[in-house]
């Protein structure tokens, strides 16, 4: 049995399951946690490939899954990857249209734009609302678009399709950009901001939530007609997660809880560090903000990003069960999250021959030819 209790349950098609579950005298809501309740062995499965960036996962793994998920740190920021916020002058219409134009037109805008970057060729995108009718208003833009790429995007195959869904639709999909427009404003009169979010209000609301900002690879544009500090401190859970949330990504600070604990360095690590640094380099241990850290991360002085991932043996190594934990992180740190060289550095090699350990790092670090076809 096979889910997740921190985003949405089976929809109605196990509907079936809940009615004789709740007729029994259960309060189940779905065959998982009806499993969970009844102490059949759990077993995690940590590792989260989707987001190229920890920054997406960074809110909802420190929220929602106590830090337990494991993600690849990227060599370094990407204006196109992560989570970005603006504010917008819309107003939300109350009662029958339920929507809010000029937040719609914003982001049909900023779609548009991207479309046309050259950058950003072959970037698939998503958007999400809030509600339905903003989702309606969008799509009516879209479709009434004089832009060849809006409906190339809207008629592109089905995987990498535009899509235009409310927060109750977002479940099961992906793609590389996902913006979302929150629709809510400030009342006018009082300046107040509605305290009614929709499915975010209601029980359960963080769920929705987590669905909706976890559905990018790549990133994350959050569009608001609000500032976060006008959602009041005392709203329902989801909508204060929201609030949090939005302050993070306002912030840039992707350290939305108190940052994970960092074991003390084993003294391999200090001594290449060190070694490292005596060469003039910057090196720093244990970079990461999720389960998974690169042990050592190298650049030259004045880098902006990392240049070479260094992974040790010891018990952290040890304890990883899967090969590909242990064996494959060099590949994986340069394939999925663009680290340019990363390697290992085995205990008995370190100790049998340290300045030649130290030499075949630099080696690694300094961008010639002959360095960058080094094998991990």
């Amino acid at each position: 049995i096979v889910g997740d209790t921190k985003q949405l349950p089976p929809a109605a098609m196990m509907g079936a399951f809940s009615s004789r579950h709740r007729s029994s005298g259960a309060e189940h809501e779905n065959i998982l946690g009806a499993a969970l309740d009844a102490g059949l062995p759990r077993r995690w499965l940590n590792w989260h490939y989707r987001s190229e960036s920890e920054e997406l996962i960074a809110f909802p793994n420190a929220r929602y899954y106590g830090g337990e998920l494991a993600a690849l740190p990227r060599a370094q920021r990407d204006a196109h990857v992560g989570i970005t916020w603006r504010q917008v002058n819309g107003r939300f219409l109350c009662g029958a249209k339920g929507n809010n134009p000029v937040e719609a037109r914003a982001l049909v805008d900023e779609l548009t734009a991207r479309l046309h970057e050259p950058s950003r060729q072959g970037e698939s995108l998503g958007v999400l609302c809030l509600n339905q009718a903003q989702c309606e208003l969008i799509l009516d833009m879209l479709e009434e678009s004089e832009e060849p790429l809006v409906q190339e995007a809207l008629a592109a195959p089905a995987e990498r399709r535009l899509f235009v869904k409310s927060f109750e639709y977002a479940q099961g999909e992906e793609r590389d950009a996902i913006l979302i427009s929150f629709v809510l404003s400030p009342d006018p009169a009082s300046k107040r901001l509605l305290s009614d979010f929709g499915v975010l209000s209601s029980e359960g609301g963080e769920r929705w939530l987590n669905v909706a900002i976890t559905r990018a690879r790549k990133q994350v544009r959050l569009l608001t007609s609000f500032a976060p500090e006008q959602i009041g401190s005392d709203c329902a859970g989801g909508v204060k997660d929201l609030r949090d949330y939005l302050m993070s990504a306002n912030s840039g600070d992707i350290q939305t809880e108190a940052p994970l604990s960092k074991p003390e360095r084993g003294m391999m690590a200090q001594e290449i560090v060190a070694a490292l640094e005596a060469k003039g380099y910057v090196a720093q241990s244990r970079v990461g903000h999720s389960a998974f850290q690169v042990d050592i991360a190298v650049k030259r002085r004045g880098e902006k990003g990392w240049r070479l991932a260094v992974m040790l043996d010891g018990p952290e190594w040890k304890s990883h069960l899967a090969a590909a934990d242990r064996d494959g992180m060099p590949s994986m740190l340069r394939e999925l999250a663009h680290w340019p060289v990363s390697t290992n550095v085995w205990l008995p090699a370190w100790l049998r021959n340290r300045e030649g350990e130290l030499a075949r790092l630099v080696g690694l670090v300094e961008p010639s030819p002959r360095a960058s076809r080094i094998p991990a």
